[in-house]
């Protein structure tokens, strides 16, 4: 028990959130704090924008989607920036753009998570840029300030993908061994005396939903990945073969059903019947 902690400590060190959260952490800040060094605190901030925007699409996920979804989130965020600069003089056409922009990119969840999110980041720096009144000319180098950040996130995000282009699977997959693990605890509840049967089986089945998911995240980046699925590595196939034999004794101990109030009264007693014997 006293090692529990240390234990969860370490999982959250090596798992995918600690990973995202320090080159989301980078990429926005590095921007702002190297541009301060120059006393241009105000355009790294505008950099820093626009790295953040693009991190919000920057979810876990086939580098191919994640790629493709950056670009399109730094065209629209170029474009948007343009239009709304240069229509925010006049309040009636900043308010029909706000209304129409926000419902067409508010139908982008329509489409998954990773859609959504473009929609979300494109609606975050409408809001942001929507009150500033500039010439046009601030307009663009805004605009152009805002490209330069989202370039350099997405370019930055794949660098590092490309630096350990198995790092996302691997922790992907070590995520969802650990739900198969809590899930075999689970289930190993039954066997001890005097368990609640209901409320056991209510977690077991709220930790086959979280094992379903971490498989179905797995299933997408292992099989969407052409390092992977094409190239036949050595890291590959050992990848790919600890996944398959995950799911199958995942399915093998939940299809596995016994009647465990039955054996209680049948064996509880034995083993009370031992213990007094010795």
């Amino acid at each position: 028990m006293l090692n529990r902690p240390i234990r969860n400590i370490q999982d959250f060190l090596l798992s995918t959130y600690f990973a995202d959260g320090l080159r989301i952490t980078i990429g926005v800040l590095c921007p702002s704090l190297i541009m301060a060094q120059f006393g241009m605190l105000q355009y790294g901030m505008t950099l820093s924008l626009g790295a953040l925007c693009i991190s919000v699409v920057d979810s876990p996920g086939p580098i191919v989607h994640r790629r493709n979804a950056m670009l399109i989130t730094t065209v629209l965020l170029s474009v948007i920036s343009i239009v709304v600069g240069l229509t925010n003089k006049n309040v009636y056409v900043t308010g029909t753009l706000l209304v129409v922009c926000s419902f067409i990119f508010s139908m982008f969840f329509l489409y998954g998570t990773r859609a959504a999110a473009i929609g979300t980041a494109v609606l975050l720096v409408m809001v942001l840029s929507i009150d500033d009144i500039r010439p046009w000319r601030e307009v663009m180098f805004y605009t152009l300030l805002i490209l330069a950040g989202s370039i350099w996130y997405t370019l930055l995000s794949y660098f590092v993908y490309r630096l350990r282009p198995y790092r996302l699977v691997q922790q992907t997959l070590s995520d969802s061994v650990h739900e198969v693990s809590e899930f075999l605890r689970a289930k190993a509840k039954f066997y001890h005396e005097g368990t609640d049967y209901e409320k056991n089986y209510a977690e077991l089945l709220q930790l086959q939903v979280h094992v379903h998911e971490k498989q179905d995240e797995v299933r997408e980046i292992l099989f969407k990945t052409r390092e992977i699925v094409r190239e036949s590595t050595p890291e590959g196939r050992f990848l790919l073969l600890v996944f398959v034999d995950m799911v199958d004794l995942f399915e093998q101990v939940m299809s596995t059903y016994y009647n465990y109030k039955q054996l209680h009264e049948q064996f509880d007693s034995a083993g009370s019947y031992l213990n007094t014997s010795r």
